[in-house]
């Protein structure tokens, strides 16, 4: 069972990553630079891992 802190962090990485999805999605229909992109890809991937380590069953 995950603790109320737990649950929150989830949840405000979960908005992070989507307003993060939303970021990629303009940059890449905008045609920017690649960096650019892969910054914000890179970003998402660090959020996600964060909230897969989260989600896993802690260990006693």
């Amino acid at each position: 069972m995950q603790s109320p802190d737990v649950k929150a962090e989830i949840a405000d990485l979960e908005i992070q990553l989507r307003d993060y999805k939303i970021l990629l999605d303009n940059s890449i229909s905008n045609n920017e630079v690649f960096a650019k992109v892969k910054t914000i890809f890179h970003e998402m991937k660090i959020i996600s891992e964060k909230i897969e380590d989260l989600k896993k069953p802690k260990k006693l």
